[in-house]
């Protein structure tokens, strides 16, 4: 199923969540508190407001709760009831709801003209951070954003939130999984557990299987660039928006095969 975007004001205001496949018979209700997906920085937008049921070909019926208070803006006309597909959004207050696809894994091995950087672990900490004050006051979220997710879906959401604020330039984050096997080689368990992009109106770039299991295997962080001319190939990640691309396997035991884009 594809994922649902809420965009508010401010950058912060922001979350990317996946819809529940049409095969649960479930429906998601959005409101501003104690509904399944909040959206808190808009008071414009009832507790309980529209509800979101998967009805096929990757399409969301959305349906405006009773007692909500403000309109919903579909297509720039005020609706109740409408259906979307991947590409449209609706809005409420000040907050745009977006259908996008999500995109998959490219495994491709075309060769592209790709330089390869590796990081050890050891050295990258070692680096001094450009802006420590920054960073700080983003490590110090971590310990209330960890405890206060109900779910590991929850935190997924919130943990690429923090990633997309700390790496401004990336156009795209994701979180994947995969784990190595005795030889140290990664199998067919890659997926992918969280995506975000900066560019809602569009497909954003596709998370480079190839990268992970790299990186994966040789459990340090790698980095690919690629020069202009490869920008219609996608083996590496490679996009009109991205250039580069890394990957940064977690070695905490808490996070087993977590793997950071």
């Amino acid at each position: 199923m594809p994922d649902l975007i809420a965009q508010g004001p401010m950058s912060e205001h922001r979350w990317r969540r996946e819809l529940p496949a049409i095969t649960r018979s479930t429906s998601v209700l959005i409101g501003r508190a104690e509904a399944d997906w909040n959206v808190p920085w808009d008071s414009k937008i009832s507790r309980a407001h529209v509800r979101l049921t998967p009805v096929g070909d990757n399409r969301v019926e959305v349906c405006c709760e009773v007692n909500a208070r403000n309109p919903v803006f579909f297509r720039g006309k005020k609706t109740t009831k409408f259906t979307l597909v991947p590409g449209e959004h609706f809005v409420i207050g000040s907050t745009t709801f977006t259908l996008a696809n999500r995109p998959g894994a490219s495994d491709s091995t075309s060769d592209i003209d790709l330089t390869e950087h590796e990081f050890d672990h050891a050295m990258l900490r070692r680096r001094n951070f450009r802006d420590a004050a920054g960073r700080i006051e983003m490590l110090s979220c971590l310990p209330d954003l960890i405890t206060s997710s109900s779910s590991d879906e929850e935190l997924l959401v919130r943990v690429i939130s923090v990633l997309l604020q700390a790496t401004p330039a990336a156009s795209a984050v994701a979180i994947a999984s995969a784990d190595a096997n005795a030889s140290g080689e990664v199998d067919d368990s890659f997926s992918i557990l969280h995506y975000d992009s900066r560019v809602p109106d569009k497909d954003g770039p596709t998370v480079s299987a190839r990268l992970v299991r790299k990186a994966v295997e040789r459990r340090e962080s790698i980095l690919h660039l690629w020069s202009a001319a490869a920008a219609e190939n996608h083996a590496f990640t490679s996009s009109e928006e991205a250039d580069w691309a890394f990957c940064v396997p977690l070695r905490s035991e808490a996070c087993r095969g977590w793997r950071y884009m």
